[in-house]
Order: C-alpha cells, then structure tokens, then sequence
C-alpha cells in the first residue's frame, strides 16, 4: 500500500442501515476496517454525522461494540473516540461509562 501523505486521520463516520431501520452492523465493521486499512489512525462513530443523536441508548452501545471489534483487528488496534451526543447530562456520563465498559470487555 503507498504511503499516505496525511498523519493520524480519525474520519467521523455515519451509522449504516438496512431497509427496514435497523443499523447494518455487518456493513459498518467491513466500512471500519476499510477505513482503517486504508491508513486512518482510527474512527469517531456516533458523532453528529453518526445518527448518534437519533438513536436510543441501547442502539449506541450495540454500534460502539461494532466499531471497537473492527478496530481491533489485525495487526493493530486502533483508537475509537465515541461521539456522545444525548438530550441530558445523565445520558452523557451513561454513555460514558457504556463505552469504558465495551472498550475493557472481551467478547
């Protein structure tokens, strides 16, 4: 693969979904690892570009989860830095402690 001229990329990427609503996991962990394998240092999902804010809480774990066995394929593991976009400050340090929990938690 040729070098890239540009160092530590972290694209903000948007939630895939199906026909019927339902996030494609299946699409986001091959669009992660693309990314990745491209030469990205890591991703950001769940931003304001990553539906993060129109999904509910269980659906953002389930997306994080995704994105973090992607990025911790071969070779490397690369960084994740999970957007929080939520309605209150509750919300905001649940999903918080969510993502500690994905990111420390084996499958």
């Amino acid at each position: 693969m040729p070098t890239s001229p540009f160092r530590h990329v972290l694209p903000a990427i948007t939630t895939p979904f199906l026909a019927d609503d339902r996030v494609d996991h299946d699409f986001l962990g091959r669009h992660v690892r693309w990314q990745l394998d491209a030469g990205c240092s890591g991703v950001i999902p769940l931003g304001s570009l990553g539906e993060g804010a129109t999904l509910d809480f269980d659906e953002k774990v389930a997306v994080l989860r995704t994105v973090v066995a992607a990025a911790d394929g071969k070779p490397v593991k690369k960084p994740v830095k999970a957007g929080l976009t939520a309605g209150g400050r509750t919300e905001i340090l649940d999903g918080v402690a969510a993502g500690d929990r994905v990111r420390t938690t084996k499958p």
